[in-house]
């Protein structure tokens, strides 16, 4: 069946479609959320967590946007968070996924944007920023990402101040304003 771009858009918005879809933005925030920290819910301050010294913590680098959304996340800084994530790019990958036409059409990309920042912002505000307490760094494995230049995969290696280790997957994505944290559909 052929939809016309407006058709299409409207039929996105239907129940059934934002069903799947919010699903799909639940499991993005799981995976923005992520990282190596455990997620903090008794509202205390955290403190600074160590991490590798050797890479600026600004958004000049995939690793160094990684380490600032996790600043973010240290100093309960909701505002900063936001700025280390590209919720455009991340609509934008999610509707892909979904169907290639849907992120062609601005206005669907745009409700797509307002929902995944409204839902980390709220996913922060609700359930908590992770833990990042005595957490060092490192970062191996950086590779273009569906063989795109602009958007990279990166294995991120941390190390707790308990001694055990954990491994995660990132996706980083260069924006107008720098590298960005996205979270991806698998």
């Amino acid at each position: 069946m052929v939809h016309s771009s407006a058709n299409h858009g409207r039929a996105f918005w239907r129940p059934e479609n934002m069903a799947r879809c919010l699903t799909w933005t639940g499991l993005c925030f799981t995976i923005a959320l992520a990282g190596c920290g455990a997620n903090n819910h008794d509202g205390t301050s955290t403190e600074n967590g160590a991490v590798s010294q050797s890479i600026s913590h600004d958004l000049t680098t995939p690793e160094g946007a990684i380490l600032s959304l996790e600043d973010a996340y240290r100093t309960k800084d909701i505002e900063a968070a936001v700025r280390c994530k590209d919720f455009n790019i991340e609509a934008k990958l999610m509707l892909q996924k979904l169907e290639q036409d849907l992120s062609d059409d601005p206005e669907i990309l745009a409700k797509m944007v307002e929902v995944l920042e409204l839902g980390f912002r709220s996913e922060l505000k609700n359930s908590g920023f992770p833990d990042f307490r005595d957490i060092e760094s490192t970062f191996s494995d950086k590779k273009p990402y569906q063989g795109r230049d602009d958007i990279v995969q990166i294995t991120e290696h941390c190390r707790h101040g308990d001694g055990t280790t954990t491994t995660n997957t990132l996706v980083v994505a260069r924006a107008a304003d720098g590298w960005k944290v996205v979270a991806v559909p698998e």
